[in-house]
């Protein structure tokens, strides 16, 4: 007899001694944890089940969304290669080969004009980096600078900074002779233009040496990148108090009033001076240069009291600290004439000048850039004052001399063009003035720029000459570059 044979006959003896009643009771009490058993074993099976299909689903979601995120960055990548120049070829051999000579072309357009303005901003930054090396590092930099002029001017368009600048690259190569092209494949020259520390004292010196120069040949833009390299080589050197560093930042502001950007100039001048005096004795002939040129920079605003009390107490120091026949003294003696002629005070302006002209002129040489710029001066006294033959009558024996000295696009040179057709307009020669004018104003725009004090003054004169409305405004004074000594002590 088996096990279970044997418990059943068991169980049936027992149940047959027991009332119905305690039959039922015991049948419970065997079946109760079993059926308890069976029903935790479901509960638990149906809730594991439940649990994994939400997660079954929260899976398909998931990858629905990723797949999603895919799709778009296989599209956002197809987009951004189509926009590559690297794969253009591609898209055009495709369009191509369906047939779509159009499309190909159409494509190699819009593509070529979406691009065009973020290179011709490119080739602009390089063009400036190139020219601002091409003083201090291999000249081959002049040849890579027309380079990318040429690009900006192609991808770009012409406007008055880029036509401006390829032309002072294009002066610059043929007075220097067109260096030989060089490809600039390494980053070893930029690692080199931008030493600091001690390492960037000899760089400083000599890009203020380039920069000096360039203002005495009126290239006020070349200055300017030249001076923006050596301002990121000062910050590096880390001597804010050095003379190397706070020369950087006077011919900053000096640059910014050649352009007729008065107001930074100001701004350059105010931040510079504090520092100058901390570092500097009170008569030393650098900070006395900043302050002669703040006083410039008023009178350029046309706060010509503030500017002539500040002159005014330099002068002094400057004469017990050098010699009455000084460049620098001559320079704020002819700044104090300027200002007084500004003030209207033209009888004063003009004793000022023939008590210091002669010195002056016999301390340098009859062709020296501060002997024009006096006579120049001289000239707007005798013009305001009405003697406008006589103003003529100067201003062409200044050109003869500036023709020899200076360069025909100068600015000391156009300045007094500009200068003799207002003093032919004076005297009613409008035909001869306007004639004068019409060549002179685009010269002034592209070596000035369209904004400045002095283009806007011709091209109001020209306007006035068309509209025979006679002479406009007063007369400007001599650019700045012939005002100034050639170089800070």
């Amino acid at each position: 007899m088996g096990f279970m044979e044997f418990f059943a006959s068991i169980w049936v003896s027992y149940l047959t001694d027991l009332t119905p009643a305690e039959q039922a009771l015991a049948a419970l009490t065997v079946l109760g944890p079993v059926l308890a058993s069976l029903a935790g074993m479901r509960r638990y099976y149906l809730g594991a089940n439940k649990n994994l299909a939400v997660e079954l689903a929260e899976e398909k979601d998931a990858s629905r969304r990723w797949l999603k995120k895919f799709n778009e960055a296989e599209a956002e990548l197809a987009s951004l290669k189509r926009g590559l120049p690297a794969f253009w070829m591609d898209v055009v051999t495709r369009e191509r080969r369906d047939g779509n000579e159009e499309l190909a072309l159409g494509f190699l357009r819009d593509e070529m004009r979406a691009i065009a303005r973020p290179l011709a901003e490119a080739a602009d930054n390089l063009a400036r980096h190139h020219v601002s090396m091409a003083f201090d590092g291999d000249p081959a930099h002049l040849s890579e600078a027309r380079r990318h002029a040429r690009l900006a001017l192609l991808h770009g368009g012409p406007t008055p900074s880029r036509e401006g600048l390829l032309g002072e690259v294009d002066l610059l190569a043929a007075a220097s002779g067109i260096p030989a092209a060089r490809e600039f494949t390494t980053w070893d020259d930029l690692h080199d233009a931008y030493p600091g520390s001690q390492d960037g004292l000899p760089a400083l010196a000599a890009l203020h040496t380039a920069t000096y120069k360039q203002l005495e040949e009126g290239r006020y833009h070349v200055a300017k990148l030249i001076n923006r390299r050596a301002g990121i080589i000062a910050e590096r050197i880390g001597q804010p108090d050095h003379p190397g560093v706070l020369a950087t930042r006077y011919l900053k502001a000096r640059i910014l009033n050649h352009l007729g950007d008065y107001q930074p100039a100001l701004a350059e001048i105010d931040a510079l001076l504090p520092d100058q005096k901390r570092a500097l004795p009170e008569n030393d002939p650098n900070l006395l240069g900043t302050r002669r040129l703040k006083a410039r920079v008023l009178d350029n605003l046309e706060n010509h009291r503030a500017a002539l009390a500040e002159v005014e107490a330099v002068l002094p120091l400057e004469e017990a600290a050098l010699t009455a026949d000084h460049p620098n003294v001559l320079a704020s003696r002819r700044l104090k004439a300027r200002i007084l002629n500004n003030l209207g005070e033209h009888a004063a302006a003009l004793a000022e000048i023939e008590d210091f002209a002669p010195r002056e002129e016999k301390a340098l040489s009859p062709d020296h850039p501060g002997v024009l710029a006096t006579r120049c001066l001289k000239v707007q006294v005798l013009d305001v004052m009405g003697d406008h033959k006589a103003a003529h009558d100067e201003l062409d024996a200044i050109a003869s001399l500036e023709g020899k000295k200076l360069g025909e696009d100068h600015p000391a040179v156009l300045t007094t063009r500009y200068l003799k057709a207002q003093a032919l307009a004076g005297q009613g020669e409008d035909e001869a003035a306007l004639d004068e004018i019409r060549a002179v104003a685009p010269q002034l725009a592209r070596v000035l720029t369209q904004d400045h004090p002095t283009t806007q003054a011709a091209l109001q004169l020209m306007a006035g000459l068309v509209l025979k409305a006679g002479r406009t405004g007063h007369p400007l004074s001599a650019p700045e570059v012939a005002d100034e000594p050639s170089s800070h002590l």
